[in-house]
Order: structure tokens, then C-alpha cells, then sequence
């Protein structure tokens, strides 16, 4: 490594929350003031959302499956290909979209899905015929996407299967209805190569979060928003309220499957500025709603109180534990105790923040 970029490691540490407040400020027009920002998934008025029978009829009317298992980085492919055989959906001939979560790299936090994860899951979809794979996001913080797949190690995989990764901030944008209209938007504007796909998977980094309390397959897809639409950090959905705009998102992107890296997961106060843990858990399936209440459950939080996780069991997937069949480890196995962030009291109610000094992530993945 050059002594360039020593530097720069070492300017982007010390920056990151003047970076981070920064980038509030910016984009697509829209500014968040220190209201929006308790608007942002806290505030009692966000867990007062009313659902109508309509959006109630989006709802899933059949149980799920999530498979649960324990794994680490090295032994992880025959893991997959195990829980695949148990629930995996044909995607022989099929256009895969790997929707990773890279909202930032940091060399001592895992704030990134971990590039052997990623490695691993390209190796599943190659074994399992599919035709075209693609791996993005749209990155919330930084506007160099570029160093921040190299730094993260996503660069290397890249390189390894000839492919080039997908920055989803700057992809052509295709018109998408919005189903639900939780946030009043009628449509959102996708990147071009997600809704030209035929499938997208979700793979997110398992983390407490300062403001949703949990980040997993279901947050994760504020990245496919576009950020020269809607702004770093994707500002104009965060004013109107991340528990509806993640319920929105689900309905109008509609992401077919779910495989979560809870191998090195987060705690405290994620997703930036949490602390790693070695949780060795790998969760996957085909109702994301179902995916993220099986990691919340072994987290140890009140899934049943987690707002967008409440209104999405309403309208669009399972949210109740005697609804989700899980195969392989039982959430018994699993569990362990997640430090909350500093912003959550233990039952999930949101602290007043007024009076709270606390770091201003904005809501990223």
C-alpha cells in the first residue's frame, strides 16, 4: 500500500462524522433537519401507521420457510449449497441480481456483506446454472464507489469471476410502480439493472441499527435507491420515514430471496459505529419479512415491536414466528444477546433524543 493511501485511510477515520453530517445536507435537493432526523424511524408518530384492507390484501397468504444455520467464512459454500437444496428456488437459466450492502468501509468494523460471502453465494448461483449474475449497490455514504469496492475486498471477488460491479447510484433508471404508497409515492425510479432482472437477492451484513433497531435482508434494499435521485444517504425517503419507505421499497422492488451474512455481525450502535460480533449465523428464504424476523428473534429483539417489521407482517410476508417454519437450527440454538443502540430502550420503544448526544448515521444500511 502507498503512503497515499495510508493518508487517505487515516483522513477518512478521523472524518467520517463530519463526512456523515455532511452528506445529510446534500443531494437531490432535500436537507434534514434535526426533526426530520427523529422522523426518521423514531418518533411515536411512525408507530401509528395506519394499514388499509387494500394494502392488507398485498399480504403473503401462505406460511414460510427460513432455513437457520451455523457456519463460518471457511466452511460457508457447503453450508449454502446445503440450505439451498432445502428451500433454494430454480434459477437455472435465470438474470440473479446480488444486491450487497457496502454503505461504508471501515478497516475495524464489518460494516460490509464480507467478500467471501459474496464469493460463496456467486459460487451457489454459478453451481446452479444461472445465466447472467450481477452484484451492486448503491453506496450511502461515499460518492466513490469505486475505491469503496476495492477497500472493501468486494474488488478481488470481482476480478476472480470476471465480472464488474454494479454501482447503483449512477445505473439508468427504469419508472417502478409503488404498490403500497406507505410514503405517498406513487412510483419510485429503479437502477436498470435490477428491474431487468429476474431475480434479486438480498444479502445484507446482520446489524443493530441507530434508527430502524435491526438492518438486515428488508433494510438493505435502500441501497437499490438511486443516490443522484434521491440523495446520499437517500435523504428524500428518510424524511418520509424509513418504517414506510423499507415497506414500500419491499413491495415495489419485490426481491425474490434473502441470504444473510450474520457470520461477523453487529451490535450497538450500527450500522456504522457498532461493535463486531461473532454471531456465526446464516439465514435465508424466500419472504424477506419472514428472513428478517427469523435474525431478529435470534438477536434477541422485540421483532414484534419493530415498526416497519410490524406493518410489512401486515401487508406483505409473515411476521409471526407460527407462521415461519425454520429448518436446520432452531432459533433456541441461535440466540444470543445483541447490545442495543444507544437510541432503543430494551423493549424496542425509542428513547427521547432530545436530550441524547448521539452519532447521525441518517438512517443507512
Amino acid at each position: 500500500m502507498s503512503s497515499n493511501d495510508n493518508n487517505n485511510d487515516e483522513k477518512e477515520k478521523t472524518s467520517d462524522e463530519t463526512t456523515r453530517r455532511r452528506f445529510l445536507a446534500l443531494g437531490a435537493g432535500a436537507v434534514l433537519s434535526s426533526s426530520s432526523l427523529n422522523a426518521c424511524g423514531t418518533d411515536q408518530k411512525e408507530r401509528g401507521i395506519q394499514v388499509s384492507e387494500s394494502q392488507r390484501a398485498y399480504k403473503r397468504k401462505t406460511p414460510s420457510r427460513v432455513s437457520l444455520d451455523k457456519t463460518t467464512y471457511d466452511e460457508l459454500l457447503p453450508v449454502l449449497e446445503r440450505n439451498w437444496k432445502l428451500l433454494g428456488p430454480d434459477i437455472k437459466g435465470k438474470k440473479i441480481f446480488l444486491k450487497v450492502n457496502l454503505v461504508d468501509w471501515r478497516p475495524d468494523k464489518p460494516l460490509c456483506t464480507d467478500p467471501r460471502f459474496v464469493d460463496a453465494v456467486i459460487q451457489l448461483m454459478q453451481k446452479n446454472g444461472a445465466a447472467v449474475i450481477k452484484v451492486g449497490d448503491g453506496p450511502a455514504i461515499t460518492r466513490d464507489t469505486e475505491r469503496l469496492v476495492q477497500k472493501s475486498g468486494i474488488e478481488a471477488v470481482m476480478k476472480k469471476h470476471g465480472m464488474k460491479f454494479v454501482d447503483l447510484n449512477i445505473d439508468d433508471l427504469v419508472e417502478v410502480t409503488n404498490p403500497l404508497k406507505f410514503t405517498g409515492e406513487d412510483k419510485f425510479l429503479l437502477p436498470q439493472s435490477v428491474t431487468t432482472s429476474d431475480m434479486l437477492i438480498s444479502l445484507p451484513k446482520l446489524k443493530t441499527h441507530h434508527w430502524a433497531l435491526m438492518t438486515a435482508s428488508m433494510k438493505n434494499l435502500f441501497g437499490v435507491l438511486p443516490g443522484r435521485k434521491y440523495g446520499w444517504p437517500k435523504n428524500i425517503l428518510h424524511i418520509k420515514g424509513i418504517d414506510k419507505s423499507i415497506v414500500d421499497l419491499v413491495s415495489a422492488i419485490k426481491p425474490q430471496f434473502a441470504i444473510v451474512d450474520g457470520i461477523v455481525a453487529m451490535e450497538g450502535d450500527g450500522p456504522l459505529n457498532g461493535t463486531g460480533l461473532d454471531f456465526g449465523a446464516l439465514i435465508m428464504g424466500d419472504d424477506v419479512v419472514a428472513v428478517d424476523t427469523v435474525c431478529g428473534s435470534c438477536m434477541k429483539l422485540p421483532v414484534a415491536v419493530i415498526p416497519y417489521l410490524k406493518i410489512a407482517g401486515m401487508c406483505i410476508g409473515n411476521a409471526d414466528l407460527n407462521q415461519i417454519e425454520i429448518l436446520g437450527k432452531t432459533v433456541a440454538d441461535m440466540q444470543r444477546n445483541f447490545e442495543f443502540p444507544p437510541t432503543f430502550e430494551p423493549d424496542g420503544r425509542p428513547r427521547n433524543l432530545t436530550n441524547l448526544k448521539t452519532g447521525s448515521d441518517g438512517g443507512l444500511t
